[in-house]
């Protein structure tokens, strides 16, 4: 059984689920995020467990949920938007269940982003973003050297950065 994370003190809603890959096998090496809609700093991140399960407790509200590599690049990748959960503000249990479904990927993009004067951004100052004519996106923060790593599936992209003010 999964592990079961609790975001809030005041918990009474379970987002539940399952990450796997399209033949069903699951993802063992998942984040699973979730973040208040409402934007109220509100989140919190649980983990897959050896069966590619996952428990979330939160309360009220509306919330989004994306999967991500524990240790990335992995061998797959979550392409799409995050998934809503939208509970009653109030104590009544609720459950959720929302499954994710992985794509495989068989290419990785490395590269550094810099400052004008070549020194290095700080972690996660810049979020790098692949994105095909189809519409499929992956991306990544830089480390703390400015350098990425995106796996993928291969094919032709654009790439899109953006960064914080420094």
């Amino acid at each position: 059984e999964a592990d079961v994370y609790r975001f809030d003190q005041d918990v009474s809603k379970t987002i539940k689920g399952k990450v796997s890959f399209a033949d069903g096998a699951p993802v063992t090496d998942a984040f699973v995020d979730a973040w208040r809609q409402e934007g109220q700093g509100q989140g919190g991140r649980g983990e897959t467990d050896a069966s590619g399960n996952y428990t979330l407790m939160v309360s009220g509200g509306v919330w989004q949920v994306s999967v991500s590599p524990k240790s990335p690049p992995a061998n797959w990748s979550y392409n799409q938007p995050p998934q809503s959960a939208s509970f009653a503000a109030d104590a009544t249990s609720e459950t959720q269940t929302l499954n994710f479904t992985v794509i495989k990927t068989n290419a990785v993009v490395k590269g550094k982003v810099v400052k004008p004067d070549g020194s290095a951004l700080a972690r996660d100052a810049a979020y790098v973003e692949l994105r095909s004519s189809e519409g499929s996106g992956f991306g990544t923060s830089v480390d703390d050297t400015g350098s990425f790593q995106v796996a993928l599936t291969a094919g032709t992209y654009q790439v899109s950065i953006w960064s914080k003010d420094s």
